[in-house]
């Protein structure tokens, strides 16, 4: 598989969208935790607790991300979804919320 054809299957499965959202709301769960944290007398590790726990959930939501799919009918495995009839353009919005909201929310 070339690079191009790679990149574009990336983008098709909607990573980048993911790893975007992940990214944002991540850095705003580590910045909310480090400025809360300390105001309510947690002790330092609940915080770097959580800052791992956010590092540990991007490559997870990653996967889930490459190995699912939304479609009409729900959830399925990529490989369950033909390319001709895959509507990831109109459920990319979709997939991102899924995929990487429920994933961050788990973290804590």
């Amino acid at each position: 598989m070339d690079l191009r054809q790679y990149l574009r299957e990336l983008k098709r499965r909607n990573i980048f969208k993911v790893a975007a959202v992940y990214i944002v709301a991540g850095w705003i769960i580590i910045q909310v935790t480090t400025t809360v944290f300390p105001i309510f007398n947690f002790p330092n590790w609940s915080s770097q607790f959580v800052i791992i726990l956010v590092f540990i959930g991007f490559p997870l939501a990653m996967v889930f991300a490459w190995a699912f799919e939304v479609t009409p009918e729900g959830v399925k495995r990529t490989g369950q979804v033909l390319r001709e009839y895959s509507i990831t353009k109109q459920t990319g919005e979709k997939a991102t919320t899924q995929s990487t909201f429920p994933n961050i929310a788990g973290t804590l």
